[in-house]
Order: C-alpha cells, then sequence, then structure tokens
C-alpha cells in the first residue's frame, strides 16, 4: 500500500523528468527580466467583446486531428499531447499537456468554473492576458490562472509551454469563450 501522496509525487517525478528532457534538447536556457513589456510588441493592444456562445469556442477545423490513443492533436494553431493524467485520494484531478503553439496563433480569450490552470513556458516569446492585462512570456516565466479568471495566450514566436490544468471538470465543456482582439 502506498503512502498518501505517493502517487501525485511520482506523477509530479515524471513531469519534471520530460521537463528536464525538453530543455536538454535546446541549446540554451533562458531566464529573461520578468515583467518586460514592450510598447512595440503585438500583442498590447487591448480589446475586448462581449461573450461568445459555447459553439464559438470549439473548433470547427475539419484539419484536426485527434489520437485518443496518445493523446496527441492536432488544432489550426498548434498541438498538444497529455503527459499524464491522475486524480488525487480526495478527488481532485491533475492534467499535464505539452502545448507548442505555431507563430502568430493563440489560444482564444476564455475562463474555466471547475479548474484552475498553470502555463510553464518552456521556449518561445508570448503574450498573455489575464482579465484583461497584458503581460509578455519569455522561456521560465510561469503564469497562475485561477477558476474564473479570463485568459488567453498568442505566440510572438514558435511557443512551447507544459500545462497543468487542476479542478474537478478538466472537460472541454469548461470553457466559457469571449471576444479579444489582438493587434
Amino acid at each position: 500500500m502506498q503512502a498518501p501522496g505517493c502517487e501525485a509525487q511520482r506523477h509530479f517525478q515524471v513531469l519534471v523528468l520530460y521537463m528536464s528532457m525538453l530543455h536538454m534538447n535546446q541549446k540554451t536556457i533562458t531566464h529573461p527580466e520578468h515583467n518586460q513589456a514592450s510598447s512595440a510588441m503585438p500583442c498590447l493592444h487591448e480589446g475586448k467583446g462581449p461573450k461568445l456562445p459555447h459553439a464559438a469556442c470549439q473548433n470547427g477545423d475539419s484539419h484536426c486531428v485527434n489520437d485518443s490513443d496518445t493523446g496527441y492533436v492536432e488544432q489550426p494553431w498548434g498541438t498538444y499531447k497529455v503527459i499524464t493524467r491522475f486524480t488525487s485520494r480526495s478527488g481532485i484531478r491533475f492534467l499535464v499537456r505539452h502545448v507548442c503553439i505555431h507563430n502568430g496563433e493563440s489560444f482564444r480569450y476564455q475562463q474555466h468554473s471547475h479548474r484552475e490552470e498553470i502555463w510553464t513556458i518552456m521556449d518561445g516569446t508570448a503574450c498573455s492576458v489575464l482579465d484583461g492585462k497584458t503581460k509578455v512570456l519569455q522561456g521560465g516565466d510561469v503564469v497562475h490562472i485561477h477558476k474564473g479568471q479570463k485568459h488567453a495566450i498568442k505566440a510572438v514566436t514558435a511557443l512551447e509551454l507544459i500545462e497543468l490544468q487542476i479542478g474537478d471538470d478538466l472537460s472541454e465543456d469548461d470553457i466559457e469563450c469571449f471576444e479579444w482582439i489582438w493587434s
């Protein structure tokens, strides 16, 4: 019988190992100055809009690939692969995804009622928006998104991140989209 927390610790160790392997394949690992926003960044135009219907959150592109056996998914904005998922003894669910976003592409401006997310930027430059406030992100930056916070991310260069989802519902049904206009 495992001691409480061993399963979560094992999954965390797998995540750390995976992230280490990703970094070993890079020539350099940079930890730039945090919170350095440039007015020349193409994402700092604040565009706000109305709530969108749930159907607008779904990707209607017929070119999407979803391999449920491997957890690999292709979207028009990039790809993601599910690394691990597990449920704690207390019923909290965890999902870890390796996400790649093509240069210039973005996630929709959205919020979740049943989960929080933690994004760890592995490589590239991005602009994030969290409750209407924009910020430039680079390798090594971490963003914690709480339940109910509106958020989006746009790749300024090719972007690679690890996304950790934590909550009682990690389904794609827990997405409420809003309009955000990137410049």
